[in-house]
């Protein structure tokens, strides 16, 4: 989906979010209904946005000891730059047996499948 057609194509990035998001915002307005039926999406989503400062807010899902952990409403901020196209993930990490694990949120150079910064965003239990 291209967000805003006002702007050159030579001025975009390509962020591409796998299936555990569902995004609900871009810059503080509301896309979900530009790119979801209904709230049970579960395909990836590819967004072409304007170069620059640039805010996501989405829920994310994560499998954690056989099960699922919903957290709502997360933002991401991230300064884009014109012709790149990233990929948006997430990643769990174990606090140690039976303490949970920690939640994040990772950015990657999507050509390059290269990390270029990862946000924790909570905690399971």
């Amino acid at each position: 989906m291209v967000v805003d057609e006002n702007t050159p194509a030579d001025q975009n990035a390509v962020v591409r979010f796998t299936s555990v998001f569902y995004i609900r915002e871009w810059n503080n307005k509301d896309i979900t209904d530009d790119l979801y039926d209904d709230e049970k999406a579960t395909l990836s989503v590819e967004l072409t946005v304007p170069a620059g400062d640039n805010s996501f807010t989405f829920d994310v899902a994560y499998s954690v000891n056989n099960g699922t952990y919903r957290l709502k409403n997360i933002e991401l901020k991230y300064n884009l730059e014109p012709g790149k196209k990233y990929r948006i993930g997430s990643r769990t990490e174990s606090m140690g047996f039976g303490k949970g694990a920690q939640l994040f949120v990772n950015i990657y150079d999507d050509k390059k499948n290269t990390l270029l910064k990862e946000w924790k965003v909570g905690e399971a239990r």
